[in-house]
């Protein structure tokens, strides 16, 4: 069973506060990877076996409904064609680097198309290496379920962002971090 939301977002937040070497924010790829592992250690109470995570974890049409690849997801994996694929996904997180507001706004789509379609309880924007992150752009019928985080190194090299989330009341919410606050 999963630990209440609150708890999985403030071990995401943690997760993105303690990537801090500067050669992972040059990448999209370095950043995932770097990510992926903290995630791991954060959320290990909470991603109890047989969840795992995945890194682009490609779905196929015929039986996911989809062919999007989520940079990182937190699931079961179906062990049989029997399996439903809308069970057992609760996490998906979608990264981009230094995205602009359109590459933002392709990314929320997709975070659409996969809590639509693969019924994810929980969704991430991670708006790598900037200081948008263009949640307040969006307008799709998932604002409850997606969290957005756009996070860069200042020049002192601390790492430092927004979170931002709608509340209950469709408010959108924002609040700046370091990696000096826990």
């Amino acid at each position: 069973m999963m630990q209440e939301p609150i708890d999985i977002v403030d071990g995401v937040l943690r997760a993105v506060k303690s990537v801090k070497n500067p050669l992972f924010f040059k990448t999209e790829r370095g950043y995932q990877a770097e990510l992926y592992y903290a995630l791991k250690n954060e959320l290990q109470a909470v991603a109890i076996p047989p969840m795992v995570f995945e890194v682009e974890a490609q779905k196929r049409d015929i039986r996911h409904h989809t062919t999007l690849r989520p940079d990182i997801i937190l699931h079961v994996p179906a062990t049989s064609e029997e399996h439903d694929p809308r069970k057992d996904n609760y996490i998906v997180f979608e990264l981009k680097l230094r995205g602009s507001a359109r590459k933002a706004s392709e990314d929320y789509s997709a975070i659409d198309e996969i809590i639509d379609k693969l019924a994810y309880r929980l969704a991430f924007f991670i708006n790598i290496n900037s200081s948008k992150h263009f949640l307040n752009q969006y307008s799709g019928p998932n604002r409850q379920l997606i969290h957005a985080v756009c996070v860069r190194l200042n020049p002192k090299g601390l790492v430092e962002g927004t979170h931002a989330y709608y509340d209950p009341s469709n408010e959108l919410v924002e609040v700046r971090f370091d990696n000096r606050s826990s």
